[in-house]
């Protein structure tokens, strides 16, 4: 599909390319971010990886797409959920 496409000749432009120092934490506006992504993207399943890739491609966070997902599965999904 086209999507694997885009994402394959991305991977040289991924968070992998960011310079670190230690652990990045995710902040406020990310967690906003990613709850904003899933609610414009209704039909893509929030488990899936697609998602999620999709999201490190446009530069949604400053976080790899593992990062993201496993942000929204263990923490933001919950937090919408209760408020």
């Amino acid at each position: 599909s086209s999507l694997f496409f885009e994402l394959k000749m991305a991977a040289s432009l991924s968070s992998a390319d960011w310079p670190r120092v230690g652990r990045l934490r995710f902040n406020e506006d990310e967690d906003e971010a990613l709850a904003q992504w899933v609610a414009q993207n209704p039909v893509v399943p929030d488990q899936g990886s697609k998602l999620w890739r999709k999201a490190e491609l446009i530069g949604l966070t400053r976080h790899s797409w593992q990062s993201m997902h496993n942000r929204w599965r263990r923490y933001v999904r919950r937090l919408k959920c209760v408020t």
